[in-house]
């Protein structure tokens, strides 16, 4: 997986996902994780009403 191919929105989103795994101690970058930080980007497609 190349990340320079993603979105600058994915990229963020993915990078917000680590460091929140990292924040909790986690040692793998769980779905909820990934999930949390797509919902929370503000340029994400995903839209919570």
């Amino acid at each position: 997986m190349d990340i320079n191919k993603m979105t600058y929105a994915v990229q963020s989103a993915l990078q917000q996902a680590v460091e929140l795994s990292q924040q909790h101690k986690l040692q793998n970058i769980e779905i909820e994780a990934i999930l949390s930080a797509a919902l929370n980007e503000s340029e994400s497609y995903i839209k919570v009403f």
